[in-house]
């Protein structure tokens, strides 16, 4: 608007960005066809519920296996053979249920995934005097976790998956737009022969998920409907159904992953291919650099 008021009217918007500079290009171009007439989008992700998605599942694997690297990559080989009748995950196996160095979900823990509770640490900068949501202290409270921020759109959980505090409360939080019902965790792994069978089943019956308040729970997560409906009709999943008339150019480098995967930019293309039967305007292309390309 500064633009247009100042200079005059805007012939062509091109955007460019990495990670979350692609997230708003590819999510923004989506929901407001017309606004960008190009992307170059880097360390992309199709947008911010399906990378929660991934980091949800980073969250709950690190927190099964300890959340640290591994402490002897050299001698790993004798750990395994060690620990593989035993059905414990070693280390150095860590890796092939995430699909990348344990690095992979270390950096998307640190740097993100603090924001998903809904206590103290979400809430900075408060006035004195404001009480924050704690699950045995402050049931009341505030709650500043981003399925909280999100209840606008997303919508209030219903009655029937309600949590003690909610019955207590008599209302519903923020609903959850996801989950890792069926998800099979190290399926690839185990297909390859990299870990066991006994391994494999472990893994799965134990994982477990999150309740609303993102503490850990036995059972898997489960998407509240009324808030999984609502995450793809406000768009807030972009399943590019206005990206057919925007130019993309998706660079990429060599794929350490570092919490943004290659996988993102094809699956930017199976969403396109998908909803308009081609992904004649993307380009995915590769460089030297790792993730910018």
């Amino acid at each position: 608007e500064r633009i247009v008021e100042q200079y005059g009217e805007i012939r062509y918007t091109i955007g460019t960005g990495c990670s979350g500079g692609s997230i708003t290009q590819q999510h923004v171009a989506n929901a407001y066809p017309g606004i960008y007439q190009g992307m170059i989008v880097q360390c992309s992700y199709p947008d911010v519920w399906t990378t929660a998605t991934q980091f949800a599942d980073y969250n709950l694997l690190s927190q099964y296996f300890g959340n640290q690297l591994p402490s002897d990559p050299q001698g790993f080989q004798d750990v395994v053979t060690r620990l593989l009748s035993s059905g414990v995950i070693p280390a150095a196996q860590w890796s092939a249920f995430y699909g990348h160095l344990p690095l992979n979900p270390l950096v998307s823990d640190l740097a993100f995934f603090p924001a998903a509770y809904p206590d103290q640490q979400s809430c900075p900068g408060l006035e004195d005097g404001v009480t924050v949501y704690d699950a045995q202290d402050a049931p009341d409270g505030l709650r500043c976790g981003l399925l909280d921020y999100m209840k606008s759109q997303f919508g209030l959980r219903s009655p029937e998956v309600w949590s003690a505090n909610e019955h207590l409360l008599s209302r519903g939080f923020g609903g959850i737009p996801l989950d890792n019902v069926g998800v099979q965790y190290g399926l690839r792994a185990l297909q390859s022969g990299v870990i066991t069978g006994d391994q494999f089943l472990k893994v799965n019956r134990e994982i477990g998920g999150f309740n609303v308040d993102i503490d850990y729970q036995p059972e898997r997560t489960v998407a509240d409907s009324q808030a999984l409906y609502n995450a793809y009709r406000t768009g807030a999943i972009n399943t590019a159904e206005h990206l057919a008339n925007v130019p993309i150019i998706d660079l990429r480098g060599p794929d350490p992953g570092i919490a943004h995967d290659a996988y993102h930019s094809w699956q930017m293309r199976a969403r396109l291919e998908k909803t308009q039967g081609h992904a004649d305007n993307q380009v995915i292309w590769y460089g030297p650099a790792p993730l910018f390309g």
